[in-house]
């Protein structure tokens, strides 16, 4: 058995042939008709559509055979692919190519074979079309007209699919363009080396490229010789995003970044790696978002919340303070009456002083503002400085607050009026949700250089959902047993934990209560 020849366009070859993503298919009725026809009219028993590849030939439609494929060494379908015309092998055991080849010493023991080359539009050779017959016989030139014919219509079905591929991959491009020139975000599509490839009208008036001149010299000179005169201070950070062009990693990175040339700009910057249907890495999309407007909205309303906090204190405080001297006596005799009326004032003021506290400490953390100080802390007795200053509140609803905590608790590195800002919120929350005659506990535990502190009741529980959202800002599960409260609580409360190096969770079952655990690095 002779070694085949590769052809010189062997590359291009297998290029058109893997652009008909046709291997490794289903077979399809429009190619099985052929091979059917063929069989009848040559009276062979084998006819073959055949797709040959670097190690193997695949056949598209099989007709007397039970098997798929040959490798390409054994694949008489091979030496056809560089004739002009029809590749004929009278009697395979006479021919020396061909002798010794298994397929004809073995089963299906070739040999008659006549083959006739099936052909991409740009001309490059695919396979074959051929008839196979266990006897050796020849082909009139009336019979190979009409596997030619055959052969061609076979051309046609396969040509017809890279058509209809190409216009929808060029409808699909005109699309996509229309879709991203028609986009309020700038868009640049850059190869792995760094050429652009595409960038959108939105994105040249970000950067300003509309004249043709500017524009042309950024084409020529690329994205890296703009980047300082853009974004100043920032260009660090864009040097960075820019510098995985050659990743094909599916990774997406997004960045806030500032723009100071043509313009002041607040842009947010969203890469991500992009692929053709092939699987080749083409380069990765930069999209440029225009969110000056919001930020701008954003700090108006951490300004007019951080304002209206401080504002609201100032009456609170005064409140409060005659609240005191009314409980005290000290502006005359209070009457039982009164007395009871004064109770529920005092609770109201410090709820809504909770509340402005929360919306103070949220605006600090929107801006990036909110700080902590800290020192070593011991835990035990802030723990039960927390339990006592709600001992009231929970004595009346009859409800039983245990502290499981031994005294002698590694401290831990912390902001001390944080912490307890940290558990108060959660034993507040533990108490409303918690009907009366419930049960809370707080316990603690020390695991892997952490300390570990729960804060546990008999409550009403969370379901899945509510325990994925409950600490997101000013979300609330419901019902709530008592009075409502900001929804920033556990917001604040994990953003200070983190603070801390530590960590915030959540363990509910709805109706038999929830479990909330902070972890803290302890000092050693």
């Amino acid at each position: 058995m002779s070694i085949i020849p590769l052809l010189p366009t062997e590359q291009q070859r297998l290029a058109a042939l893997r652009a008909l993503q046709l291997l490794d298919t289903p077979p399809e009725e429009r190619f099985d008709r052929i091979t059917r026809l063929a069989t009848l009219f040559f009276g062979v028993p084998i006819s073959l559509v055949t797709l040959v590849e670097e190690q193997r030939q695949w056949f598209k439609s099989v007709q007397g055979l039970s098997i798929c494929e040959t490798p390409r060494d054994q694949a008489f379908c091979a030496y056809a692919l560089d004739v002009q015309g029809i590749l004929i092998v009278p009697d395979a055991l006479l021919d020396p190519r061909f002798r010794d080849n298994p397929l004809v010493t073995e089963d299906p023991w070739i040999r008659f074979y006549a083959g006739a080359p099936i052909r991409a539009l740009d001309g490059s050779s695919l396979g074959t079309l051929c008839i196979i017959d266990r006897q050796p016989r020849d082909l009139s030139p009336a019979d190979q007209r009409v596997l030619e014919n055959l052969a061609q219509w076979v051309e046609h079905e396969m040509n017809t699919i890279q058509i209809s591929q190409a216009l929808l991959q060029r409808e699909n491009e005109v699309r996509l363009r229309a879709m991203m020139e028609s986009t309020s975000e700038g868009m640049i599509l850059l190869s792995p080396k760094g050429q652009i490839l595409f960038l959108n009208h939105c994105f040249s008036q970000f950067f300003g490229l509309e004249a043709d001149q500017e524009l042309e010299e950024f084409y020529t000179l690329g994205m890296a010789s703009h980047m300082e005169r853009v974004f100043g201070h920032d260009t660090p950070q864009i040097q960075e995003i820019f510098s995985d062009l050659r990743s094909d990693q599916e990774h997406q990175t997004t960045r806030s970044v500032h723009q100071v040339w043509p313009q002041k700009r607040d842009l947010e910057l969203f890469s991500s790696p992009v692929q053709l249907a092939t699987g080749e890495h083409l380069g990765h999309l930069y999209t440029f978002r225009d969110v000056t407007r919001e930020r701008e909205l954003e700090r108006m309303k951490s300004t007019f919340v951080a304002h209206t906090s401080h504002e609201l204190r100032t009456p609170l405080t005064v409140i409060q303070g005659y609240i005191e001297l009314l409980e005290q006596g000290q502006l005359g005799p209070v009457n039982p009456m009164q007395q009871d009326a004064l109770t529920v004032v005092d609770q109201t003021v410090k709820q809504f002083s909770r509340l402005v506290n929360d919306l103070l400490d949220f605006s600090r953390i929107d801006s990036g503002n909110l700080t902590i100080q800290k020192v070593e802390v011991d835990l035990h007795p802030l723990l039960q400085h927390v339990a006592d200053s709600l001992s009231p509140q929970i004595s009346k609803k009859r409800q039983t607050l245990t502290l499981l905590s031994p005294q002698a608790l590694p401290a831990v590195q912390g902001d001390r009026g944080r912490l307890t800002q940290v558990f108060l919120n959660l034993l507040i929350n533990a108490h409303q949700y918690t009907p009366t005659g419930g049960q809370i506990w707080i316990k603690t535990a020390v695991e892997a250089g952490r300390v570990c502190i729960t804060v546990q009741d008999t409550g009403r529980g969370m379901s899945d959902e509510e325990q994925r959202q409950i600490f997101d800002t000013f979300y609330r599960a419901q019902p709530c047993l008592e009075e409502s409260g900001s929804g920033l609580g556990l917001t604040i409360a994990k953003t200070l934990v983190e603070m801390h190096q530590g960590t915030i969770t959540v363990t509910s079952t709805p109706g038999k209560g929830s479990a909330f655990t902070v972890s803290l690095p302890f000092t050693e």
